[in-house]
């Protein structure tokens, strides 16, 4: 529903706008608008149509009755225009343009040539971030740069800032628009310069209104101590990080930046610590590019250096020529040194430039000692007219060991013609090295059948350190389970030590296991991983080979023999196929594939191929035999390469056991050690497959059953198999079992050999029974 006519405000009215002209200056200046119906929150507007845009000058509005409003305009701009008056009654959208307009008549005063032309842009959507348009008086058609600092603050950023903008005077109207300075003023220093060297700023900071009672302006830099400024020397306590601007009216216009907390050279500006900086006037850049040239050599009374940084402002006019003594006072400022370089001391006079000035100084031991930690030093240095700054070098020394912490020495100063504050100036060297570091090893272990062992890590100290080191560290198994917290220590000169690692071993097969160990708390050391893995390798799932074989062609079959690394008391199954080499199947031997199975206890198979023989004069050839799909066991030796030889047969050697007797023992067991040999050395590996056999001895009692393979290396001949007898108490005649030869690659299976178990608890009781008739 549209409001009634009844519910808008009246439609102000006004009569006369006094004074009716304008005329810029840097003082606010207040206006009176009579005229009818000005309800009570009225708001007045004083729009100018200038060059650059309408712009809203009035700043302070006061409804002083229903016929009369007073209003502020504080504004310098350079252009003139005409002012539009405007009321606006609260609540609505009613106002009216003055009958007769103002007049706006623009003005510069070289007093005063920084002046606010806009001060009102809610592009930021907050009226206390505004852009701000500087206009200023420069000379005919130069370029200008404005530089400004003090309480200057970036849209939504807590911090005040300095900054540097640039114009041109290119209608030679001796005026310059910075342009969008996004700030919001508040008591600001301004410096502008021409290119011609013209310096113009304001005699007094410049009061914007301030948008937060909160910024409130900093203190003027400090001065040194002694009260006295050189023409070198430039006091920027407490803010070292501060824009220089040297200016020499007429001549043109240098500038430097101070850097924090860097020692002096001469290609920068930059100040010791305690915030004063050496400043030569060789450092200074032109600031409009090589326009002006070099700086002159030195300063002039009626040069003005502007010292601008983040926080404070200040114009200083320096004192030329210097006052005070002929040889002023000495300071020495320095930084710590770190071993092995090369420190510099920074002598500096203060003030007094008119006299020589000789300084003599040595070095004094403190906890750095001449010889071990530095060079001694001593000498004279000599201030010539003119001369502000001189500089000792004292080399250090490191002795490659860390742990030296901070040492100190001390240069005793004596200068003649002038005032020595500190006559003995104490110096800091410290460490060279980085901290040594540790570093712990990743291990591999077999697991073994011990249920109880143990594994050492190495824990590797690098660096050479003069202090004792310690760490402590924690095992933490697969589940999560955590051993007790230790503690290691390195003495200086010790560079590893040993972590045992306890583990458990068994004959199950299962996964690989791990135990991490974790190193914390590290004193005087530095930690290079603070993990290491040792992982127990599991070595009881069966592993499974086929040898290679060569043999005449004239052999009916090849057999190829499949061994596995040790027995379990589960089936395990292997897939086997044959693959063509040189010799193809089935002209050379018949194709064969299947799938074998070792059932538990078996520690081999054998897969037999068939061979076609011919009477062809061909070369040797070859086929292979390949395992695959293991099922309860690994592939170690997944191929087995067997050779058809086309000679005349060669003999095989043949895996001879000799027979052996062995006393039985009353308890536990004893070794019986079977010889195993080759009947001939061969220059072919011989895999042989061997396993107990029963006779009046038998395996359930008497001895262990046992089964393997062993490996004859080319030339070998000898090998030895151990089977454990049972000790017992009983009488009873000696007993025998064999060790038989089951199979054997590139050799012949013996007859096997027979042990003699020697009874040694006497011979049984005579049989009772009545002989038959």
């Amino acid at each position: 529903m549209n409001a009634s006519a009844a519910d808008e405000p009246p439609t102000p009215v006004i009569e006369s706008v006094t004074p009716s002209i304008i005329t810029a200056s840097l003082s606010p200046q207040t206006f009176t608008i009579t005229g009818h119906d000005f309800l009570s929150g009225a708001s007045a507007e004083a729009v100018a149509s200038l060059g650059t845009g309408s712009i809203n000058l009035a700043q302070s509005v006061n409804v002083v009755s229903a016929t009369k409003i007073t209003f502020t305009i504080q504004c310098l701009p350079t252009e003139s225009g005409v002012v539009d008056v405007r009321v606006l009654n609260p609540n609505g959208r009613q106002y009216t343009v003055a009958p007769a307009a103002m007049t706006l008549k623009a003005q510069l005063s070289g007093l005063t040539p920084i002046i606010f032309d806009e001060t009102g842009d809610l592009s930021y959507g907050d009226p206390r971030y505004i852009t701000t348009v500087v206009r200023a008086l420069v000379t005919a058609h130069s370029n200008a740069t404005l530089i400004f600092a003090g309480i200057v603050r970036v849209p939504y950023s807590p911090y005040s800032y300095s900054g540097v903008s640039n114009a041109f005077d290119d209608d030679g109207d001796g005026t310059v628009a910075f342009h969008s300075i996004a700030t919001a003023p508040g008591n600001i220093l301004f410096v502008v310069i021409d290119s011609t060297g013209a310096v113009h700023k304001t005699q007094a900071p410049f009061q914007a209104p301030l948008p937060d009672s909160n910024w409130i302006p900093q203190p003027h830099p400090q001065r040194s101590a002694d009260g006295t400024m050189s023409r070198y020397d430039l006091d920027l306590y407490p803010d070292p990080g501060a824009n220089l601007l040297w200016v020499r009216p007429g001549v043109g216009a240098w500038s430097v930046h101070a850097a924090d907390h860097n020692a002096i050279t001469d290609a920068d500006g930059v100040p010791f610590w305690d915030g004063h900086a050496v400043v030569r006037a060789a450092v200074f850049q032109p600031v409009f590019g090589t326009a002006y040239g070099p700086p002159p050599p030195s300063f002039a009374p009626s040069d003005v250096v502007a010292i601008l940084n983040d926080h404070m402002w200040s114009v200083e006019r320096l004192p030329s020529p210097l006052t005070g003594s002929a040889g002023g006072s000495i300071r020495l400022f320095s930084d710590s040194t770190k071993e092995g370089t090369e420190g510099t001391v920074y002598v500096r006079r203060i003030a007094g430039s008119e006299g020589t000035v000789s300084v003599s100084y040595h070095t004094v031991d403190g906890t750095a000692r001449a010889g071990v930690d530095y060079v001694a030093t001593a000498g004279t240095l000599t201030f010539a007219p003119g001369e502000y700054v001189k500089t000792i070098s004292i080399p250090t020394i490191d002795d490659g060991f860390y742990g030296n912490g901070t040492r100190n020495f001390s240069l005793a100063v004596a200068a003649d013609a002038a005032t020595v504050p500190t006559p003995v100036y104490t110096w800091s060297i410290y460490d060279a090295q980085n901290q040594p570091v540790v570093s712990v090893a990743n291990v591999r272990v077999s697991e073994g059948d011990d249920a109880s062992a143990t594994v050492q890590v190495p824990v590797t100290f690098s660096g050479k350190s003069r202090l004792t080191a310690r760490l402590t560290w924690q095992t933490v198994d697969d589940l999560q389970n955590s051993g007790p917290i230790q503690v290691l220590t390195f003495a200086p000169g010790e560079t590893q030590k040993m972590i045992a690692v306890p583990y458990t071993g068994n004959t199950a097969p299962g996964p690989d296991r791990t135990i991490t160990i974790h190193l914390n708390s590290p004193e005087n050391v530095t930690l290079l991983n603070r993990s290491a893995v040792v992982t127990i390798v599991d070595d009881d799932t069966p592993q499974l080979s086929v040898s290679d074989i060569r043999f005449d062609e004239r052999t009916a079959a090849a057999i190829f023999l499949v061994t596995m690394s040790r027995a379990v008391a589960a089936p395990v199954t292997v897939h086997y196929e044959t693959a063509d080499g040189t010799a193809t199947s089935p002209l050379d031997y018949t194709g064969k594939a299947g799938v074998l199975t070792f059932a538990p206890g078996e520690v081999f198979k054998t897969v037999t191929v068939p061979v076609v023989f011919d009477d062809v004069v061909e070369s040797d050839e070859t086929f292979s035999l390949k395992l695959s799909q293991p099922g309860g066991a690994t592939i170690a030796r997944d191929t087995g390469v067997a050779t058809i030889l086309d000679s005349d047969p060669q003999p095989s050697p043949v895996v001879l056991v000799d027979d052996i007797s062995v006393i039985e023992g009353n308890s536990g067991t004893t070794d019986a050690t079977f010889n195993l040999h080759l009947s001939f050395a061969s220059a072919l590996p011989i895999t042989a497959a061997w396993q107990t056999q029963n006779g009046s001895a038998h395996d359930d009692s008497d001895y262990a059953p046992a089964a393997g393979t062993l490996i004859f290396a080319p030339g070998e001949t000898d090998k030895r198999v151990i089977v454990k007898i049972t000790g017992d108490t009983a009488a009873e005649p000696n007993e025998q079992f064999r060790l038989v030869i089951a199979a054997a690659s590139n050799a012949l299976p013996g007859p096997g050999g027979a042990c003699t178990i020697v009874n040694d608890d006497g011979q049984p009781p005579p049989s009772r029974r009545r002989p038959s008739r």
